[in-house]
Order: C-alpha cells, then structure tokens, then sequence
C-alpha cells in the first residue's frame, strides 16, 4: 500500500477579506460621511434655536404688549370728570406703613428714559409709564363737600362712597392758585344725615365685613385744613400702575400706592418707548403736555430681543417703531456695537428682535368729558 502526501499551495488570489487600503478608504469615507452628518446637525441644531429664540421672543413681546394695553386703557377710571385746576395736583398720601408716598392727581404719566436723544423722543433708554385709576364697583361722579372736619366731609350725596374705599378730598382753590389734595380712608358712612362720611384713624369694619385699623388716615387728619371742595372715590383697591423694564430685559409693574411687590410680566423686552397723544386730530410728542385736558391716548413700542446670539450680525440697523418714524437708540440700551465677544449683550447686531407697538385710547379720559 502506497501514501502519498500532497502539498497544496492555497492562491492568495482565492482567499477572502479586505487588504489595508481597502480599509483605509472605508474609514475615510466613513468619516466624511459622519461629517457631513455632524455638519448636518448642526446646521440644524442653530437653526432650531434661532427658530425656538425667536418665537419665544414672540410669545415675549405679545403678552408684554397685550397685558400693559389693557392694563392702561383702565387709566383714569373713578375720576375721569377732574376739573382743569384740580388736574395734576400733589396728592398728599400718608400710609401708615410708611410704604406710599405722594402722587400726581393725573391718570397718565410718562417718564422718558435718561440718553443722548431722550428729549427729542427719538430714542432714549427705556420709558416708563405710570397709570392711575380706580377699582369702585360703582359708578360715582365727583362728589362735592361743604362743612368739613378734620375727619369728615360733608357731600351732597354720599352714594357709592362706602367703608374701606380710597378717596381723593381736594379743595376748591381760585384758578391760579395750585389746589390742596389728600388721599383718605373712608371709615364711617353711617351718619344719619345720609351726607357725611368719616376718615379717622380708627379701627373700624369695612363694607365687606373686615375689620383692621385705617391704613391712610393720619391721626391728625390730613396736613390741609379743607372747608370746601371735591372727592374722588376710587375704591377699595385703587392703582397706581408702574410699568418698567426691569434687570434690563424684564417687563415689569408694580402698584406704587397700596406698595405691591414688582411683578415680571415677560422676559426678554429690552426697550419701552411712549409718547403721549393730544388734541384733534391727535400730535404725538414725548414732552409732557403743556395742557392736560387736551390728552386723548398714549401709543406704545416694546422691544423684543430673542436670547440667541448669532454668530453673524444679523441686525444691521436699529429697529424702527411708531411707523418706522423712530429707531430705538440701542447704544443707549446695549452699549456701543462691534464687540467680538461671543454672547457679549452689548454686542446688539448679533441677536433678531421684534417690535410691539400699540396706540391705547385713554378711554375713561375721553368719556369723562372734563379732559
């Protein structure tokens, strides 16, 4: 019996796999694709920031926008029919808190923010606006009073004047002379003569059945010794309205009389300008009018700045309001543009804004005929 033994030589050619350079151009393929996805990514990824800053700046700018409208057309409710010589007086408030201070007896107010061009109303840092009215659930004319004590007034009619409402006694002063007004507490309507109302400094029990001591009723009574005049009643809860940008990109109010705490409204509202509105047809200016009885409405421009920084400037110019009229004066608010720092705020061309403006008719001004 015969063995053979065979010696095979496998062929290379034969054998399966992938040789090195065959495995090196995957790998760079591989990578480009991976780039390419990565690049994708973040195209996108900025994309949907920009998106997503945007509409929160949006969303930002309508509330901050919707909520200051309603709250100023409220604007001179309880006290629209103000005689030209009582208008704009001093009203001497002393809280017992020591929290309030002294107001103006106007239902608007427009303070223009400190810059180069604030005078011209052509920028400016941001403004502030400051609206006054009441919250009576009746509807009461001035009221006018005659026999008058340190503690109470005498009307023709104490109707809708109730315990626990805020009023505003002036007198009657000839037409040059500025008038004398005071805010008090009504604390008793219960004299029998159905005219009288009370404002001491007691502990007493309000129409909705509270009891607590008079919060703006000094003991002394007012510092003016009133004979004659008027009252203004503004009911339980009146406000003063102090509407700011706050931390610099935050839409604020606070109620400055009964001393609340300042409330955010919307973030991201970088500027507020205002002007005031007077006449017919209307003139808009951002001085203060030279007669208050000619003042018709307010209109309104908020800023809103989304929170993403771009990486180009995409805001070449400043943003226009009041009919592309006006452009914000944003060296005023940010600073000088230009910086190269990334996320640098000053650094205004680099972030998308948006403008809200409104015109808001001071409707309780107009009804009450006086103004």
């Amino acid at each position: 019996m015969k063995i053979f033994a065979t010696n095979k030589v496998r062929n290379v050619r034969t054998q399966y796999g992938f040789s090195l350079i065959e495995l090196m151009v995957s790998v760079v393929i591989s990578l480009l694709g991976v780039l390419a996805i990565f690049q994708i990514l973040s195209v996108w990824n900025a994309n949907k920031r920009t998106t997503a800053s945007g509409s929160d700046a949006q969303i930002a700018g309508t509330i901050g926008i919707f909520n200051l409208d309603r709250d100023v057309k409220l604007a001179g409710y309880g006290f629209g029919t103000v005689p030209s010589n009582i208008l704009g007086c001093t009203v001497e408030a002393l809280d017992a808190t020591g929290a309030s201070s002294n107001f103006a007896f106007l239902p608007m107010i427009i303070t223009q923010g400190v810059g180069a061009v604030a005078a011209t109303g052509a920028g400016g840092a941001p403004d502030t606006i400051t609206a006054l009215y009441g919250n009576s659930n009746f509807f009461v004319d001035s009221q006018r009073f005659g026999t008058s004590t340190a503690n109470t007034k005498r009307t023709r009619s104490r109707t809708g004047l109730m315990r626990g409402d805020l009023a505003v006694v002036a007198d009657n002063p000839l037409p040059a002379v500025a008038p004398n007004c005071a805010l008090v507490e009504v604390t008793d309507d219960l004299d029998p003569d159905r005219l009288t109302i009370g404002h001491a400094a007691v502990v007493y029990t309000k129409a909705n059945g509270t009891s607590g001591p008079a919060r703006f009723n000094p003991a002394s009574g007012p510092t003016f010794a009133f004979t004659a005049g008027r009252v203004f009643n503004l009911g339980p809860a009146p406000v003063r309205s102090i509407w700011q940008i706050r931390a610099g990109s935050v839409l604020s109010v606070s109620n400055s009389l009964m001393a609340t705490a300042v409330r955010d409204v919307a973030e991201g509202i970088v500027d507020l300008q205002a002007q005031y509105g007077t006449g017919t047809p209307i003139t808009w200016s951002s001085t203060t009018p030279a007669d208050w009885t000619q003042l018709q409405a307010i209109r309104v421009a908020i800023l809103s700045r989304s929170q993403e920084f771009e990486k180009l400037a995409v805001t070449t110019d400043a943003p226009q309001y009041f009919g592309n009229t006006l452009s914000f004066e944003m060296s005023n608010v940010f600073g000088a543009a230009g910086s190269s720092a990334v996320g640098d705020p000053n650094n205004w061309q680099h972030y998308r804004y948006r403008v809200y403006e409104r015109v808001i008719p001071l409707r309780n001004v107009i009804w009450g005929g006086a103004l």
